[in-house]
């Protein structure tokens, strides 16, 4: 049998992301779930996991059925940053509050793509962080740091 090619980025990245979301699964267990109608701590971690972990599955099964002309090689750059990126929500989003955090997170997940700007990744940054804000601190009432910890 001939050997399909295989979009390898994509097959590692949808790797990483159902990895991730599977961690954040387990960690959001711990919060206690509660239900749709009396949500607990760990109920929208939980939901946005599994969402993570189907969008993961998704990229996995595109990257498995990639047509030839899709197929490319590991490009090291988007891996790198976009992953950063996760690893600079989870340790800045206590001290250095929701605001800051995300157009952080935002400019350097930005990075990933050669021909992204930064005059264009922080105007991105702060319409994320505004719109974030308002869902889940103003609308759904989530006691979540959203200035920076000066002490």
């Amino acid at each position: 049998l001939p050997r399909r090619p295989v979009n390898l980025t994509d097959l590692i990245a949808g790797g990483c992301v159902i990895a991730l979301s599977g961690g954040f699964m387990l960690l959001a267990m711990d919060y206690g779930l509660g239900s749709a109608r009396r949500m607990g701590a760990g109920y929208y971690p939980f939901v946005a996991s599994l969402l993570g972990m189907v969008l993961g599955g998704v990229i996995v099964v595109q990257a498995l059925l990639a047509a030839p002309e899709e197929a490319t090689d590991f490009r090291w750059r988007p891996l790198i940053f976009v992953s950063a990126a996760f690893v600079l929500f989870g340790l800045l989003i206590e001290r250095g509050g929701l605001l800051a955090t995300v157009v952080v997170t935002t400019m350097v997940g930005s990075m990933a793509d050669r021909e992204a700007r930064m005059a264009e990744s922080l105007p991105l940054g702060v319409g994320l962080a505004l719109g974030i804000w308002a869902v889940f601190v103003a609308l759904l009432g989530l006691s979540i740091p959203v200035l920076p910890r000066l002490n």
